[in-house]
């Protein structure tokens, strides 16, 4: 029997953290290692050899069972092929990134999160569900090396894990059942249902990072282009997608859920569409990028009539592979991350473009394969990215106006880093509903090439030297008056009410006057008068009689 691909890759993740960091050929040999336990692994979902599939019970509990499957369907099984496959590309850039310093360490979190998300995918029960869930929220926390966004990211996927466990317990408690199908069925008897659909979408917009909740995300902009490019598409946004697609009949039973939902994935594309355009730090772009892809993906769950897995997938990858152009373009600049400082450096780094062109090329192509029953969202889709794509890369070739010659490139990047968007397209030529398309991309190709030198939107341009955009977080300033403000006035006000009227003036000064008023009574009875002899004897007596007649009679 075949070694299950699972074990195989949890080990090799595992044993990654323990392969010494300064030997770099011992390293090399490591990273071939983990690509063939990779391509081993999509060979055996593939069907060349055993097809994997197992399940152990976690908990044996006597009502409710918990057990950890690994059942693949169809669907299931284009999008884990599609996970591995962003795993590899992942660690292959992670291998070609010279300013990585722990690339063993990062490689062994990227396939262990691997495992995580195929776990989420293939979950039958809410209990492996949550389990891969908030341990993949763990690994993704141990990537981050900054304070600052380690503080934001775990703050925000900590309060999302709440939610989602909330949701859940709530559902349990009213159907008594952990297994995720059959959700519709039990649907119309939930209570508290759009509290449920609305806790849910606000997890899911969490973990995606869309308009307004991408502030974490923001504050990684300073990470290593590896590791951005890690999280921002095949760790904690893919996730949440997935728990939108397993809990998607949730949404059924309120009916705030999806008008909230296409809300936000519009906010999203035009947010990540602005943000792309005018932000100047090539990082910054680079998370505005991934919001505008994660805005699609929302557009093709609510307006696609059939959300292919294995279209999606590879959409996913290519879009990995576009915002790996941007560490193409930081890599030829030596370095330097401002675009306003970059302006013109393509001119001389050939490579760089090549791999820009090709990669909007599979962006797009896989855009419309995946959109294409759907065709205004397709179309515009497509526009939008042609826009941003265009503009990234033109003023990255061409000099701004204040820039008489074109900046040379410092460093030219390997050729290597066009093999994965090569090897994506010549897997994609094989396919022959892509072939029937290629007059279309081709014709598509000439019109972004027409918006690459017509540079419609170079007047944005001006926005990198605003410091007021640059700058300035907006999100944050707005959850600071809006959100932080507003409870921070709110608690003290309900200080003063509570602790200064009720505590201090009632409470306090109510038992305050008590206890005097029984020291004065103490006071009196235990002077030297004769009635409180008497009254003590008769004090005596009473308790006496109680206790006759309340024990002994009785």
């Amino acid at each position: 029997m075949a070694v299950n691909f699972i074990f195989l890759l949890l080990a090799i993740g595992v044993c990654s953290m323990f392969i010494p960091r300064r030997k770099k050929s011992i390293s090399f040999l490591w990273g071939i290692l983990i690509f063939a336990a990779c391509a081993f692994s999509i060979a055996s979902l593939a069907g060349f050899y055993h097809f994997p599939e197992f399940s152990f019970v976690w908990n044996a509990l006597p009502n409710h069972p918990v057990a950890i499957s690994f059942f693949l369907k169809n669907i299931s099984r284009f999008g884990t092929i599609g996970i591995i496959a962003l795993s590899m590309a992942a660690v292959y850039c992670t291998l070609l990134s010279a300013d990585e310093p722990e690339k063993n360490i990062l490689n062994g979190m990227i396939i262990i999160n691997c495992v995580l998300v195929i776990s989420a995918l293939c979950a039958v029960n809410y209990i492996q569900l949550l389990a891969a869930v908030g341990v993949a929220d763990v690994v993704v926390y141990s990537t981050i090396n900054l304070p600052e966004a380690k503080r934001q990211y775990i703050f925000g996927n900590f309060l999302s894990d709440f939610m989602l466990l909330g949701i859940l317990a709530l559902i349990l408690g009213q159907r008594g059942d952990i297994t995720i199908s059959g959700i519709d069925e039990h649907s119309r008897f939930l209570r508290h249902r759009d509290y449920i659909a609305i806790m849910l979408l606000c997890c899911i917009f969490i973990k995606t990072g869309t308009a307004l909740f991408h502030t974490a995300y923001q504050k990684m902009a300073d990470l290593n282009f590896a590791r951005l490019n890690f999280i921002l598409f095949a760790a904690t946004p893919v996730m949440g997608l997935i728990i939108l697609q397993l809990l998607k009949n949730i949404l059924n039973i309120s009916q705030y859920s999806y008008p909230l939902l296409k809300i936000f994935t519009i906010a999203g594309i035009l947010w990540g569409c602005t943000g792309t355009v005018a932000a100047d730090n090539l990082k910054r772009k680079a998370v505005y990028a991934a919001m505008f892809f994660w805005g699609l993906a929302f557009a093709g769950f609510i307006w696609l009539p059939i959300f292919s897995n294995r279209r999606f997938y590879m959409f996913l990858t290519s879009a990995f592979l576009f915002n790996n152009v941007l560490m193409m373009i930081v890599k030829a600049g030596g370095g330097q991350t401002q675009m306003s400082s970059l302006r013109g450096v393509l001119h001389t780094s050939k490579t760089t473009l090549t791999a820009g062109i090709l990669s909007v090329v599979l962006y797009a192509a896989a855009w419309w394969t995946f959109a294409e029953k759907n065709i205004w969202l397709a179309v515009a889709g497509l526009a939008a990215f042609a826009l941003i794509s265009a503009h990234i890369l033109s003023d990255a070739y061409f000099p701004g106006m204040e820039q008489k010659q074109p900046l040379k490139a410092q460093k030219t990047p390997f050729l290597l880093y066009l093999l994965p968007v090569a090897t994506l397209i010549w897997l994609w030529s094989q396919n022959k509903h892509i072939l029937q398309l290629w007059p279309y991309i081709v014709g598509c190709l000439m019109v972004w090439i027409s918006i690459f030198i017509a540079r419609p939107l170079q007047f944005t341009s001006r926005l990198y030297a605003v410091d007021f955009v640059q700058k300035n977080d907006v999100i944050s300033k707005m959850y600071r008056f809006c959100v932080l403000v507003p409870l921070q006035v709110f608690g003290r006000v309900l200080q003063l009410i509570i602790d200064f009227i009720f505590v201090e003036r009632t409470v306090i000064a109510s038992i305050k006057h008590a206890i005097r008023f029984m020291i004065f009574i103490f006071k009196r009875l235990h002077g030297e008068a004769v009635r409180n002899y008497a009254f003590f004897i008769l004090l005596a007596a009473a308790v006496v009689a109680i206790a006759y007649y309340g024990g002994v009679i009785k």
